[in-house]
């Protein structure tokens, strides 16, 4: 069973010229994505954006 698509965010941030991204490695090699996330039950953009934020931060 598939489950609920409730959306999904992405945001770009800039710093002194300086872009944040994400990077990871797929089968086809490393990709570098902005951070974003797909949102929770009853969680605004903004509340997804800053828990991806803040969950990236503590890797």
């Amino acid at each position: 069973m598939r489950a609920n698509f409730f959306g999904s965010t992405a945001c770009y941030l800039l710093k002194r010229d300086k872009i944040l991204f994400i990077k990871f490695n797929k089968k086809w090699g490393q990709v570098y994505a902005p951070i974003g996330e797909k949102m929770e039950i009853g969680e605004t953009p903004t509340e997804c954006l800053l828990r991806e934020y803040i969950y990236c931060n503590r890797i």
